[in-house]
């Protein structure tokens, strides 16, 4: 069964809501310097290649 297109257009508003605030707390530019540099302030493995390697 498929949303309507009220249900969709809703579902749209929030997630628009939620990337707004993510955009407020870290710009965009910002993150992708942290992403190139390879030194996001996260806890977890940003590079997929060596994420899986970890797991191997």
């Amino acid at each position: 069964m498929r949303p309507s297109k009220r249900r969709q257009l809703n579902l749209k508003s929030h997630v628009d809501t939620i990337y707004d605030k993510i955009e407020y707390l870290l710009p965009t530019e910002k993150f992708e310097t942290l992403r190139q540099e390879n030194s996001l302030p996260l806890p977890i493995t940003t590079d997929c290649d060596r994420y899986l390697d970890e797991r191997r």
